[in-house]
């Protein structure tokens, strides 16, 4: 099994194979998480990713930052060399935390602002609409169907229910109705929200599984 290394947005690469004790899950880990260091501290066009050959390894190194090592054994699975594979894991990376540093700039979250509040004015209106659909259509329908549809339930000569609470009854189930369509409104809202900004948008992917 291979194990994902998503610092940012997408998988960059995954990692197969162990070194030593460290398992590649640990491994991926362990480089995802010196990834995201690296994201923070990177600038473009001064700082550098670079390769540093130590015979049995291949390590990817910023500044005093080892990101990661590559081994024959990670180089073998591509059928690559140590340093091919690591030029294209360097590519990979320094492509990313460009883009990285781009969607954090101040006009992108300036669109993103200007995006959300367009998501949240947006479901205020829908949440107003389905209001409306339930309370002066549905509801009223519901109600001049009283001794029409809603006579009452009886069971032999004892009545149960009468029209009116038979009535009262189906105006009940659909204001909890609504109220459940105004929850998974919400529901989904918010990981809608949580897409529009980087730093949220792998627990918006989560948020959206569970949905």
């Amino acid at each position: 099994s291979g194990f994902s290394v998503m610092p940012y947005r997408d998988t960059l690469f995954i990692i197969f194979t162990p070194i030593g004790k460290i398992t590649a899950r640990e491994r991926a880990g362990i480089i995802t998480k010196r990834l995201e260091q690296l994201y923070k501290t990177f600038i473009p066009g001064i700082d550098t990713i670079i390769l540093v050959d130590y015979g049995q390894t291949v390590d990817l190194v910023f500044g005093e930052l080892t990101i990661m090592s590559i081994t024959e054994l990670d180089a073998l699975w591509f059928e690559k060399t140590k340093i091919e594979l690591a030029q294209t894991y360097r590519e990979i990376i320094l492509k990313d935390v460009e883009y990285y540093i781009k969607s954090r700039s101040l006009i992108s979250w300036l669109k993103d602002i200007l995006l959300a509040i367009f998501v949240i004015l947006a479901q205020v209106f829908l949440i107003k609409f389905v209001n409306y659909l339930f309370k002066k259509r549905l509801d009223l329908f519901f109600k001049a169907q009283k001794d029409v549809w809603f006579k009452g339930i009886y069971i032999k000569d004892y009545e149960f229910l009468d029209a009116q609470r038979l009535t009262n009854f189906v105006l009940t189930i659909s204001k909890f109705l609504r109220w459940f369509v105004n929850i998974l409104q919400l529901y989904i809202t918010i990981p809608v929200l949580f897409s529009i900004f980087p730093p949220t948008k792998r627990l918006a992917e989560t948020l959206f599984a569970y949905t």
